[in-house]
């Protein structure tokens, strides 16, 4: 018998004390359609925060760390709030839920309140 291992995809978001998300952690991606999805949602969240808010943020990424990103908005992290921020990574947040209930094998989300 022939077994077929599953790549699995690391995915942590992470909020504040009041709930709020400011950051959020990706890694060991392979290539599959999956992988594609959480990639997608992870960047276009990056670009869009940049692009249409005000948010000073932080982002890593390693292409050679099977893909590691990791992105925190510390104004966020230290009890802030940013509107536009938020609806975004909130959409992020929702994005990777929606992933995880359809590829349950492929994904491991974890969700952190500090």
């Amino acid at each position: 018998m022939i077994k077929i291992r599953i790549h699995k995809i690391k995915a942590t978001v992470y909020k504040n004390r009041d709930g709020h998300i400011y950051g959020f952690d990706i890694s060991s991606h392979a290539q599959s359609a999956v992988c594609a999805a959480v990639s997608l949602l992870a960047l276009n969240t990056v670009n869009a925060i940049e692009r249409f808010t005000d948010a000073d943020f932080t982002c890593e990424y390693d292409e050679d760390a099977k893909g590691f990103l990791c992105f925190r908005i510390e104004d966020i992290a230290a009890g802030g709030y940013i509107s536009g921020a938020d609806i975004l990574l909130k959409s992020l947040e929702l994005g990777l839920k929606s992933v995880k209930s359809r590829y349950k094998k492929n994904i491991i989300l974890k969700i952190v309140t500090e």
